[in-house]
């Protein structure tokens, strides 16, 4: 852990962020061109990002931290963000349109997007060849002790109250019940519920269909032509990390120079290209090779964008998914 205590603050930047999100070489470059040296630290999960931020209060710490979608929303009602000087952040015009200005952020007062996600279903055609289309397809009783779960309330929560019919983002615990008793009965198939990369339990067979993130999903069938990957048709997930800088940052102006340039397209373009994550860029997307530009795991249609649903922030009431999402692992 840093001692941000004994710091020195004049060519350094603080960076808390998912594992593996930004190429080292990415930071090397950016390190290149300014002198400025980066450091950075990686959290498995929103909780746990927001959980540590929690414990170091008003202390300096971080400068740019990288939260999805409600939790900027969480973090700005606790006074954590600075108020954007969009200004200072020239290529945001190289960002789609479509992914600015959402309810969790609305005109963008504390966040920038990096990274869409969008999750889907994964599954393997050698032991696979009925249609898959549906959530409720991982219910399949032939799947049993096969199927993998991302290791995340709110997602697997979506499955239940989406099959159900109800609002993914609803506070009425008996809703909640509801979806808690349906899951129940996917508990037999469960293999594992996945907490980091996917991708390794569906290339060594473990599991042969799940919940898979678009990005893992791409690396994925890049190693295994038979593994494919589609978007339900209740709707995918979708998340979308964005760029936060903390109000209490000693960098202000060293993070304002890091998100304008992972935010230049030729640097966004080479992200993609390693990584095979969804950057709503749409400059980098016109550099692109056509196979990847033209891949729908990665950028899926407009259609499947907006017919996504994204997850809010519950208040007080997340902590009754919590209640019933530990009776739901307690049992597989």
């Amino acid at each position: 852990m840093f001692n941000f205590n004994c710091l020195t603050f004049a060519k350094e930047l603080y960076v808390y962020g998912w594992f593996g999100t930004i190429p080292d070489a990415i930071i090397k470059k950016f390190t290149k061109e300014t002198g400025i040296v980066v450091y950075l630290s990686s959290y498995e999960n929103n909780e746990t990002m927001y959980s540590k931020l929690m414990l170091l209060g008003n202390q300096p710490s971080y400068d740019i931290v990288i939260p999805s979608t409600y939790f900027i929303e969480k973090m700005a009602k606790k006074n954590f963000l600075l108020d954007l000087d969009i200004s200072k952040i020239p290529n945001l015009k190289n960002i789609n349109q479509k992914i600015l200005n959402k309810k969790f952020d609305p005109n963008n007062r504390y966040s920038i997007p990096f990274a869409t996600h969008l999750t889907g279903i994964m599954y393997n055609l050698k032991f696979i060849n009925k249609k898959i289309d549906s959530w409720y397809n991982l219910f399949d009783q032939s799947y049993k002790n096969k199927v993998l779960l991302l290791d995340d309330v709110r997602e697997v929560y979506h499955i239940g109250l989406s099959l159900l019919g109800y609002d993914i983002n609803t506070k009425d615990e008996k809703k909640v019940k509801e979806a808690y008793n349906y899951l129940r009965s996917l508990m037999p198939n469960i293999n594992i519920f996945a907490v980091e990369s996917t991708k390794k339990y569906f290339l060594s067979q473990d599991v042969f269909i799940g919940m898979n993130w678009n990005s893992d999903a791409y690396a994925a069938i890049n190693e295994d032509k038979d593994l494919r990957f589609i978007y339900p048709k209740e709707g995918a997930i979708l998340s979308i990390d964005s760029f936060v800088i903390l109000k209490n940052s000693r960098n202000q102006e060293n993070a304002y120079k890091f998100i304008n340039f992972i935010l230049r397209s030729d640097i966004a373009k080479a992200i993609i290209e390693e990584t095979g994550a969804s950057l709503p860029n749409t400059a980098a997307q016109d550099l692109l090779d056509p196979l990847i530009k033209n891949n729908t795991v990665i950028f899926p249609s407009t259609e499947i964008i907006n017919k996504s649903l994204i997850h809010e922030d519950l208040g007080k009431s997340s902590m009754v998914y919590v209640k019933y999402w530990n009776m739901l692992k307690v049992e597989n």
